[in-house]
């Protein structure tokens, strides 16, 4: 199991472990690229047609 997928195959419900098993090797590869999953809220991209972003470090 990928690392990135521990979370999900740990966590406390059933379903999850469902899910992180019955991906196949393509899907828990790509698994990481998938943000909106694995994202906060405030770090997905706002609704909307966007074209243009500006970044703010802290």
């Amino acid at each position: 199991m990928s690392a990135d997928l521990e979370w999900l195959e740990e966590g406390e419900t059933e379903a999850g472990r469902l899910i992180a098993n019955a991906l196949d090797q393509k899907e828990k590869a790509e698994f990481q690229f998938h943000w909106q999953l694995l994202g906060r809220r405030e770090q997905c991209a706002p609704q909307g047609d966007w074209r243009i972003w500006r970044c703010l470090p802290n």
